[in-house]
């Protein structure tokens, strides 16, 4: 099976953003690779992006009959492809037209962890990142416009993202 191309996406609207978001969900950000520049307008990242989208097509199954399996669970090599059956790649993402960028819930003691993008939505004057443990990052912005693009070849993870059901998204922080 040939290897997808790298994806790409132009973000413009509110449509846009909820693919962005889809495709985001679950991303291992490092605190020491996002960055706000101030004088450029931009804000950039760069995630560990899970590929929900290169699913193998008996994951949902496997996925739903891991439910009740302890926390660690992962999954081992598919025996038939010998292949780890998820897969992670390095993505950069830059929002544009950036007036001011506020964090909440983020420690400075917190450089160099990782934490776990749940979800990117739309906020009033801007966007909002919203991170898993109530950490969340508004922008700011002047219009709408981000891109972005997987910068490395796919690596082979075991470890597929779960979540509880308390775990979801429902208008970011409020205020």
């Amino acid at each position: 099976m040939a290897q997808p191309s790298p994806l790409k996406l132009r973000v413009h609207d509110s449509e846009d953003l909820e693919t962005l978001s889809a495709l985001l969900q679950d991303a291992l950000v490092s605190r020491d690779n996002m960055t706000y520049l101030r004088r450029a307008k931009r804000f950039v990242l760069v995630a560990s992006r899970f590929r929900w989208e290169s699913l193998p097509e008996d994951a949902h199954a496997r996925l739903k009959a891991r439910e009740g399996a302890s926390e660690d669970a992962s999954f081992e090599e598919d025996e038939a492809t010998d292949k780890v059956p998820f897969e992670r790649a390095n993505s950069g993402i830059c929002f544009d037209h950036v007036v001011r960028a506020h964090s909440f819930g983020l420690e400075q003691s917190a450089k160099g962890r990782f934490l776990e993008l749940l979800a990117i939505q739309p906020y009033k004057e801007g966007v909002e990142l919203i991170f898993a443990g109530g950490a969340a990052i508004r922008l700011e912005v002047s219009r709408l416009r981000c891109h972005m693009e997987d910068l490395s070849e796919p690596w082979p993870t075991q470890w597929c993202p779960e979540h509880d059901l308390d775990d979801t998204v429902e208008g970011g922080r409020g205020n």
